[in-house]
This record gives structure tokens, sequence and C-alpha cells, in this order.
């Protein structure tokens, strides 16, 4: 399962009225590219590596943990700072 988490905000004016798909889908690849830039250029390299980790391939905090021979606390302590860092940036962008 692939995990994805999104400033919920983003999407809350977008209604579902005929013809809005193109605007929905617009500002969901530039959020994509925003995401990805902040992940790119924002993060720690262990935050890089355990956001990715957990999201894109799926991986469980215990086998990130046990991947890199720390405790599961350091891994979701280091997960939950780099999302803070991503809102934090995020809410200046505007899509």
């Amino acid at each position: 399962m692939k995990r994805v988490f999104y400033p919920v905000d983003l999407f809350k004016d977008i209604s579902e009225e005929p013809g809005r798909n193109e605007e929905v889908d617009l500002r969901h690849e530039r959020m994509k590219r925003a995401l990805y830039y902040v992940i790119t250029n924002d993060l720690t390299k262990t935050q890089k590596s355990y956001i990715i980790l957990y999201y894109k391939h799926g991986m469980t905090i215990s086998e990130i943990a046990r991947k890199y021979g720390v405790n599961r606390s350091t891994v979701s302590r280091t997960i939950t700072r780099a999302k803070e860092k991503i809102f934090r940036i995020l809410k200046y962008y505007t899509f």
C-alpha cells in the first residue's frame, strides 16, 4: 500500500462541478512538483531517506529502524519532523 500525505486545505475550495477536473489535475500536479522540490532540497539526508522508504516504498517504521540500526522511536520522530517541515514550507506555496 502506498502512503500519501497531502496538506488537506489545498483542495477545499475545488468543488465537484463539471469542468473542474482540469483545475484539480493542474493543482495536483503543482503540489506534487512542490512536494518533490521540498523533499529533495529542504530535508536532511536522513529525513529524505526515511520519508522515501516509508511513503514511496511502503516500509514500516520497524523495517526502517532495522535497516539503519536505530530505534523505532528515532525513525518515527525523524519522519514526524520531516512532515512538519514539509507542511511548514508548503503552506507558503500557492497552487
